[in-house]
């Protein structure tokens, strides 16, 4: 392979390490709340926009979608760790199910609330309107995703699916 391809591949697999350690500490910082939402989003912002090589123009366009799928995705990552925030009980299976361990922070999130009354009625119908809701959740990814794929080249697409912004 000759040098001069190799320094574009090179490139965006740099930036797709930087945007996942960006997305990876940003997480865990939202779980403790200290970050400051708007510069991440700048920063993932002017990566994506060198990575495209795209004009100004051009990035008006895109930034929107790409911003939106970078929403989507934090979203669901940051409600996949909210468990983590809780404490990390060992209720349920093989576990004391001792609820003083868990974190007094509590959760908005309906099904931790379940958990925590403890009541498997209460569970059984959390959990279905929580997996309901992250099978919308996908289905908005995956329309956002297709949308933004419509308006970028080959090359585009590769480099934003080795940043993990498409699949």
């Amino acid at each position: 392979m000759h040098m001069n391809s190799m320094k574009p591949m090179f490139k965006t697999r740099f930036f797709a390490l930087i945007a996942g350690t960006i997305l990876l500490s940003v997480t865990a910082q939202a779980q403790r709340g200290g970050f400051d939402r708007g510069q991440m989003m700048e920063r993932l912002s002017e990566r994506y926009q060198e990575v495209l090589e795209v004009s100004d123009d051009e990035w008006s366009v895109l930034k929107p979608m790409v911003i939106g799928i970078v929403e989507k995705q934090f979203s669901g990552r940051t409600s996949r760790f909210s468990a983590f925030s809780r404490g990390g009980s060992r209720g349920g299976r093989g576990g004391d199910g001792n609820r003083s361990s868990r974190s007094s922070r509590g959760s908005d999130n309906p099904l931790s609330k379940a958990i925590e009354k403890g009541d498997d009625g209460a569970i059984k119908s959390a959990l279905a309107a929580h997996r309901s809701a992250q099978k919308k959740q996908a289905a908005e990814l995956k329309k956002a995703r297709n949308e933004l794929r419509q308006l970028l080249t080959l090359k585009q697409e590769a480099n934003l699916v080795l940043m993990g912004l498409l699949d």
